[in-house]
Order: C-alpha cells, then structure tokens, then sequence
C-alpha cells in the first residue's frame, strides 16, 4: 500500500455543504453526494478531519463537499464535458 498525503482542505474545489442529521454516516452521505460510500474520504479531506467519525458526530455541523483536483470522477455529471 502506498502512502497518501492529505491535501490542504483550501485546495479542493468546493461544490456543496451538507447537513449532518441525527443518525448521518459517511459512507452514506458519500453515497448520496459522490453516488459511491467508499469516496467517504473525500469528505474526510475537505473537512481537514483526522478522525472522520467526529465529522458526523453532531447532527447539524455542516460538512464541505469538495472535488480533489486530478481525480478521476472529479467533475459532476450536470458539470461534465459533453461527448464529441
């Protein structure tokens, strides 16, 4: 496994905020954000959380949705270039 480093949370392009509600999981907010739970981290990385269980704590902090420049998938679908 190879070791990834965190990007500063300022670099990412923001796209959204989310409301935790009570009962709210990562994954699932990933789920509903990205369309995959697994891409949990990347609300983990724009939020600068070290323990991203904490991010989901407290029902009503709101959480950053942001894009990592340079991943695949980066761009939403309504933002995404039309096929040539």
């Amino acid at each position: 496994m190879r070791r990834r480093f965190l990007p500063q949370p300022g670099d990412l392009m923001s796209v959204g905020v989310q409301v935790v509600a009570p009962g709210d999981r990562l994954d699932r907010i990933a789920a509903r954000q990205y369309g995959d739970p697994e891409q949990a981290w990347r609300i983990a990385d724009a939020n600068g959380a070290m323990r991203p269980d904490e991010l989901t704590a407290v029902p009503g902090r709101r959480l950053r949705i942001a894009l990592s420049a340079g991943v695949p998938g980066s761009l939403p679908m309504a933002m995404s270039p039309a096929p040539s």
